[in-house]
């Protein structure tokens, strides 16, 4: 039973953000173009040329990085930029009356309200696929050795592990984003809780991000 909710609440939530995905761009981009159209009486002519030519080289920058470095990860932040400048290039070339419909106010904030339901869903999912991988009586208690680096970093993912559900404790994997320590034994680490086999023969599917952090001291 707990698995069939979580594959939902994974849809709900691929569902929600490429959503919001889609309205970041939409926002972004007409924003933009309101902005240099409406405010500063930039031509949509010029706001075309710039658009394309800003398009065109951010794709270049992206892939000499992405053939130099094996190793290298594309922000979905560049994404979201390529999206925009490439919407600005689109709408910039329509004429006369689908133009002004499509950047009328009224239509901009009816196509923009999805933007809110999105992150509603998001929140929404993103709380239950918690509430379903983690025993909400369980207290993170980090314990272990913490004379370096990668021993404080095992202890973390061990208290994480701990707090997995019984159902869900040998379907799941744990892996460290990110982690940060200071001169004064202040220590943040950020990790990925991964299911390990899904549906559609998917496997190391992303459900959550769990944040720890503690004093050595």
């Amino acid at each position: 039973m707990k698995n069939n909710k979580l594959m939902f609440m994974l849809l709900m939530k691929w569902f929600a953000e490429s959503i919001y995905f889609l309205e970041i761009i939409f926002i972004t981009a007409t924003s933009v173009l309101l902005l240099a159209n409406n405010i500063f009486n930039v031509s949509t002519k010029t706001i075309h040329i710039v658009a394309l030519v800003l398009l065109v080289v951010y794709v270049c920058i992206g892939l000499l990085l992405a053939n130099r470095k094996n190793k290298f990860t594309m922000s979905v932040n560049y994404f979201k930029l390529i999206g925009a400048l490439a919407y600005i290039v689109l709408i910039t070339t329509l004429k006369g009356i689908v133009f002004d419909i499509l950047t009328h106010p009224l239509v901009t904030l009816g196509i923009a309200l999805p933007y809110v339901v999105a992150i509603a869903l998001r929140n929404f999912s993103k709380g239950q696929i918690n509430k379903i991988i983690f025993d909400d009586r369980h207290n993170a208690n980090i314990r272990g050795r913490f004379d370096t680096v990668d021993n404080i970093k095992e202890s973390m993912r061990s208290s994480i592990a701990s707090s997995i559900s019984h159902e869900f404790k040998g379907l799941t994997e744990i892996r460290d984003e990110k982690f940060r320590q200071d001169t004064e034994g202040n220590v943040a680490g950020m990790f990925k809780v991964l299911l390990k086999s899904g549906f559609w023969g998917l496997k190391h599917i992303p459900l959550t991000k769990v944040t720890l952090t503690f004093n050595l001291e």
